[in-house]
């Protein structure tokens, strides 16, 4: 029975839309876990199969289970840029201020790697603009770091304090400085 439940986290991993569909129609747990705990939920997101990810949604899958690191579905799906998943995640009812093991949250994720239309969606659902990780680092002070300047006006727009420290007393300003980013 072990193998079923393998070969079904492998079919939702690599997007077989076919086997997943089957395996749902067959009764499996939607919530069987590989070892670092991820659900074939979060794994479609994390791999970016959108068809298999609504498909398990449609079938009750838990939209917040969560890996060994605190990962969902919605924290790989903006990491990822895919704003459709973010929105239908978020329909299905994804809590978008879940934080990782790191305490980064989808809006941060989203502003660290550049993805504009993901941030612009999250902050249109409220997200916390002010919330900071583990090291005290807001999603202001992420874009500024990495030259995210359409993302910076964005968090500004929607009020993110450009004076918020990081446990090293470094603001978002000092961030962007440092990159050269000055408009």
């Amino acid at each position: 029975m072990a193998n079923v439940f393998r070969q079904f986290l492998l079919d939702a991993e690599n997007g077989d839309f076919d086997a997943v569909k089957r395996n749902i129609e067959n009764g499996i747990d939607l919530e069987t876990r590989d070892e670092d705990q991820q659900t074939a939920l979060i794994l479609t997101a994390r791999c970016n199969h959108p068809e298999c990810m609504k498909l398990l949604l449609e079938a009750k899958a838990d939209v917040n289970a969560e890996d060994v690191d605190n990962w969902t579905a919605l924290l790989n799906a903006a990491q990822n840029g895919n704003l459709d998943d973010v929105r239908t995640l978020v329909e299905y009812g994804a809590k978008i201020e879940h934080c990782d093991c790191g305490q980064f949250t989808a809006l941060m994720w989203a502003s660290y790697e550049g993805h504009t239309r993901v941030v612009e969606y999250l902050l249109s659902c409220t997200a916390n603009v002010d919330a900071i990780d583990e090291h005290g680092i807001s999603s202001l002070s992420w874009a500024s770091g990495r030259n995210h300047v359409e993302i910076v006006e964005l968090l500004l727009k929607a009020g993110a304090s450009p004076n918020l420290c990081d446990k090293n007393d470094t603001t978002p300003l000092i961030w962007a400085s440092r990159r050269g980013m000055f408009r």
